[in-house]
Protein backbone atom coordinates (compact mmCIF):
# COMPACT_ATOMS: atom_id res chain seq x y z
CA UNK A 1 0.00 0.00 0.00
CA UNK A 2 2.73 2.90 0.63
CA UNK A 3 5.29 1.87 -2.26
CA UNK A 4 1.94 1.20 -4.93
CA UNK A 5 -0.20 3.77 -3.96
CA UNK A 6 0.45 6.36 -1.07
CA UNK A 7 4.29 7.21 -1.86
CA UNK A 8 3.46 7.65 -5.71
CA UNK A 9 0.12 9.57 -4.96
CA UNK A 10 2.10 12.52 -2.60
CA UNK A 11 5.05 12.34 -5.45
CA UNK A 12 2.80 13.48 -8.38
CA UNK A 13 1.40 16.09 -6.03
CA UNK A 14 4.77 17.37 -5.25
CA UNK A 15 4.34 16.59 -1.57
CA UNK A 16 7.93 15.68 0.19
CA UNK A 17 7.03 16.65 3.82
CA UNK A 18 4.72 14.90 6.19
CA UNK A 19 3.64 17.23 9.22
CA UNK A 20 2.18 15.11 11.32
CA UNK A 21 1.80 11.02 10.47
CA UNK A 22 0.15 9.02 13.27
CA UNK A 23 0.14 5.28 13.83
CA UNK A 24 -3.61 4.30 15.25
CA UNK A 25 -2.39 1.74 16.84
CA UNK A 26 0.39 -1.01 16.12
CA UNK A 27 -1.41 -4.03 14.11
CA UNK A 28 0.15 -4.98 10.76
CA UNK A 29 -2.57 -3.95 8.75
CA UNK A 30 -2.21 -0.35 10.19
CA UNK A 31 1.58 -0.37 9.97
CA UNK A 32 2.86 -2.30 7.08
CA UNK A 33 1.63 0.93 5.00
CA UNK A 34 3.43 3.65 6.75
CA UNK A 35 6.97 2.21 7.12
CA UNK A 36 7.90 2.47 2.95
CA UNK A 37 6.62 6.71 3.97
CA UNK A 38 8.57 7.44 7.03
CA UNK A 39 11.76 5.88 5.13
CA UNK A 40 11.10 7.70 1.94
CA UNK A 41 9.86 11.15 3.42
CA UNK A 42 10.48 14.25 6.05
CA UNK A 43 8.22 13.91 8.94
CA UNK A 44 7.91 16.78 11.24
CA UNK A 45 6.02 14.78 14.12
CA UNK A 46 4.59 11.13 15.02
CA UNK A 47 1.78 10.70 16.63
CA UNK A 48 1.87 6.82 18.00
CA UNK A 49 -0.75 4.91 20.57
CA UNK A 50 2.20 4.18 23.08
CA UNK A 51 1.22 0.81 22.99
CA UNK A 52 4.32 -1.97 23.48
CA UNK A 53 4.55 -4.37 20.74
CA UNK A 54 6.98 -7.03 20.11
CA UNK A 55 6.77 -7.21 16.13
CA UNK A 56 9.41 -6.69 13.66
CA UNK A 57 8.33 -3.83 11.74
CA UNK A 58 6.68 -1.76 14.85
CA UNK A 59 10.32 -2.05 16.26
CA UNK A 60 11.58 -0.78 12.53
CA UNK A 61 8.87 1.70 12.78
CA UNK A 62 10.26 3.33 16.21
CA UNK A 63 14.21 2.72 14.83
CA UNK A 64 13.31 4.88 12.15
CA UNK A 65 11.84 7.94 13.99
CA UNK A 66 14.86 7.48 16.65
CA UNK A 67 17.39 7.61 13.63
CA UNK A 68 15.76 10.37 11.93
CA UNK A 69 15.37 12.18 14.96
CA UNK A 70 11.82 12.95 14.60
CA UNK A 71 9.64 14.32 17.12
CA UNK A 72 7.33 11.60 18.88
CA UNK A 73 4.35 12.11 20.53
CA UNK A 74 2.48 9.55 22.64
CA UNK A 75 -1.15 10.43 22.26
CA UNK A 76 -3.69 10.99 24.56
CA UNK A 77 -7.62 11.92 24.66
CA UNK A 78 -8.09 15.32 25.05
CA UNK A 79 -4.89 16.26 22.84
CA UNK A 80 -4.94 19.03 20.29
CA UNK A 81 -2.82 20.57 17.47
CA UNK A 82 -3.52 23.87 16.03
CA UNK A 83 -1.81 24.13 12.66
CA UNK A 84 -1.51 27.63 10.91
CA UNK A 85 -3.83 26.94 7.96
CA UNK A 86 -7.18 26.61 9.55
CA UNK A 87 -6.38 23.18 10.31
CA UNK A 88 -7.18 21.32 14.12
CA UNK A 89 -6.80 17.71 15.37
CA UNK A 90 -8.42 17.03 18.43
CA UNK A 91 -7.75 13.80 20.01
CA UNK A 92 -11.07 11.55 21.59
CA UNK A 93 -8.80 8.34 22.67
CA UNK A 94 -7.21 6.64 23.71
CA UNK A 95 -8.84 7.10 26.71
CA UNK A 96 -6.81 5.68 29.10
CA UNK A 97 -2.70 5.18 29.61
CA UNK A 98 -1.36 2.63 27.38
CA UNK A 99 -0.36 -0.13 29.91
CA UNK A 100 -4.06 0.07 30.48
CA UNK A 101 -4.55 -2.00 27.53
CA UNK A 102 -3.19 -5.87 26.98
CA UNK A 103 -2.45 -6.98 23.25
CA UNK A 104 -5.80 -8.20 23.13
CA UNK A 105 -7.07 -4.91 22.99
CA UNK A 106 -5.06 -2.87 20.80
CA UNK A 107 -8.20 -2.22 18.28
CA UNK A 108 -9.66 -0.29 21.48
CA UNK A 109 -6.38 2.21 22.05
CA UNK A 110 -6.59 3.53 18.21
CA UNK A 111 -6.19 6.94 18.16
CA UNK A 112 -9.62 8.76 16.99
CA UNK A 113 -8.59 11.83 15.58
CA UNK A 114 -11.36 14.73 15.09
CA UNK A 115 -10.21 16.82 12.39
CA UNK A 116 -11.67 20.74 12.04
CA UNK A 117 -11.02 22.74 8.49
CA UNK A 118 -13.17 25.92 8.98
CA UNK A 119 -16.90 24.35 9.02
CA UNK A 120 -15.69 21.09 7.50
CA UNK A 121 -15.17 18.13 9.50
CA UNK A 122 -13.93 14.57 9.81
CA UNK A 123 -13.72 11.44 11.99
CA UNK A 124 -11.08 9.17 11.93
CA UNK A 125 -11.34 5.95 14.07
CA UNK A 126 -9.04 3.46 13.85
CA UNK A 127 -10.53 0.15 14.99
CA UNK A 128 -12.56 0.95 17.80
CA UNK A 129 -15.18 -1.37 18.56
CA UNK A 130 -18.53 -0.63 20.44
CA UNK A 131 -17.19 -0.44 24.14
CA UNK A 132 -15.16 2.24 23.28
CA UNK A 133 -17.70 3.92 20.94
CA UNK A 134 -19.89 4.19 23.73
CA UNK A 135 -17.12 5.45 26.45
CA UNK A 136 -16.49 8.19 23.37
CA UNK A 137 -20.17 9.58 23.99
CA UNK A 138 -18.54 11.44 26.64
CA UNK A 139 -17.36 13.89 23.78
CA UNK A 140 -21.04 14.04 22.57
CA UNK A 141 -20.57 17.64 21.64
CA UNK A 142 -17.89 17.19 19.33
CA UNK A 143 -18.48 13.82 17.79
CA UNK A 144 -20.76 14.97 15.01
CA UNK A 145 -18.64 15.16 11.83
CA UNK A 146 -19.79 15.63 8.07
CA UNK A 147 -17.12 13.01 7.24
CA UNK A 148 -16.81 9.36 9.27
CA UNK A 149 -14.31 6.65 8.60
CA UNK A 150 -15.80 3.73 9.45
CA UNK A 151 -14.26 1.84 12.76
CA UNK A 152 -12.61 -1.70 12.22
CA UNK A 153 -13.35 -1.69 8.54
CA UNK A 154 -16.93 -2.28 8.84
CA UNK A 155 -16.73 -4.84 10.97
CA UNK A 156 -20.32 -5.87 13.12
CA UNK A 157 -18.17 -4.94 16.32
CA UNK A 158 -17.96 -1.45 15.82
CA UNK A 159 -20.26 1.61 14.38
CA UNK A 160 -23.13 0.76 17.27
CA UNK A 161 -26.25 2.64 17.13
CA UNK A 162 -26.33 5.11 19.14
CA UNK A 163 -22.42 6.08 18.05
CA UNK A 164 -23.10 6.55 14.97
CA UNK A 165 -26.57 8.76 15.40
CA UNK A 166 -24.03 11.09 17.64
CA UNK A 167 -21.36 11.22 14.75
CA UNK A 168 -24.23 11.72 12.37
CA UNK A 169 -22.34 11.75 8.75
CA UNK A 170 -23.14 12.64 5.50
CA UNK A 171 -20.42 10.41 4.25
CA UNK A 172 -18.74 7.51 5.67
CA UNK A 173 -15.70 5.78 4.17
CA UNK A 174 -15.12 1.71 4.91
CA UNK A 175 -11.31 1.26 4.21
CA UNK A 176 -10.99 -2.54 3.34
CA UNK A 177 -9.44 -4.92 1.18
CA UNK A 178 -9.55 -9.16 0.29
CA UNK A 179 -10.16 -10.53 3.74
CA UNK A 180 -11.75 -13.78 5.94
CA UNK A 181 -13.44 -11.72 8.54
CA UNK A 182 -16.38 -10.66 6.39
CA UNK A 183 -15.45 -7.24 6.42
CA UNK A 184 -17.67 -4.59 5.93
CA UNK A 185 -20.52 -6.28 7.78
CA UNK A 186 -23.70 -6.44 5.90
CA UNK A 187 -25.33 -5.24 8.87
CA UNK A 188 -23.03 -2.30 9.03
CA UNK A 189 -23.92 -1.52 5.63
CA UNK A 190 -27.56 -1.45 5.85
CA UNK A 191 -27.40 0.61 9.05
CA UNK A 192 -25.52 3.22 7.26
CA UNK A 193 -27.97 2.97 4.10
CA UNK A 194 -30.85 3.53 6.34
CA UNK A 195 -29.72 6.74 7.52
CA UNK A 196 -29.08 7.72 3.86
CA UNK A 197 -25.27 7.67 4.50
CA UNK A 198 -23.01 7.97 1.47
CA UNK A 199 -20.78 4.93 1.44
CA UNK A 200 -17.12 4.72 -0.24
CA UNK A 201 -15.44 1.62 -0.03
CA UNK A 202 -11.63 1.05 -0.55
CA UNK A 203 -12.96 -2.60 -2.00
CA UNK A 204 -14.99 -1.08 -4.18
CA UNK A 205 -13.89 2.07 -4.97
CA UNK A 206 -10.37 1.95 -5.09
CA UNK A 207 -8.21 5.01 -3.90
CA UNK A 208 -10.96 7.51 -2.00
CA UNK A 209 -9.46 11.39 -2.08
CA UNK A 210 -11.61 14.03 -0.26
CA UNK A 211 -10.50 17.85 -0.73
CA UNK A 212 -12.42 20.56 0.78
CA UNK A 213 -12.25 24.16 1.39
CA UNK A 214 -13.55 24.38 4.47
CA UNK A 215 -17.47 24.46 3.74
CA UNK A 216 -17.65 21.79 0.34
CA UNK A 217 -16.23 18.26 -0.43
CA UNK A 218 -15.19 16.79 -3.70
CA UNK A 219 -14.85 13.10 -3.79
CA UNK A 220 -12.88 11.52 -6.27
CA UNK A 221 -11.83 7.83 -7.05
CA UNK A 222 -9.04 5.50 -8.28
CA UNK A 223 -11.94 3.90 -10.32
CA UNK A 224 -13.99 6.11 -12.20
CA UNK A 225 -17.43 3.68 -12.43
CA UNK A 226 -17.79 4.51 -8.93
Amino acid sequence: MGNKIVIPYLRRKGINKINLLVLTHPHLDHLEGLLPVIREFRVDMVLDSGLICDSSEYKEFISIIQKKGIPYHQAKAGDNFIFSNNLEIFLLNPLYDSDFYDESDFNNASIVVKLFYKNADFLFTGDIEEATEKKLLVWQNILQSDILKVGHHGSETSTNLEFLDKVNPSIAVITVGKNHFGHPSQKIIERLKDRNIQIYRTDENGTIIIRTNGQEYWIRTLRENN
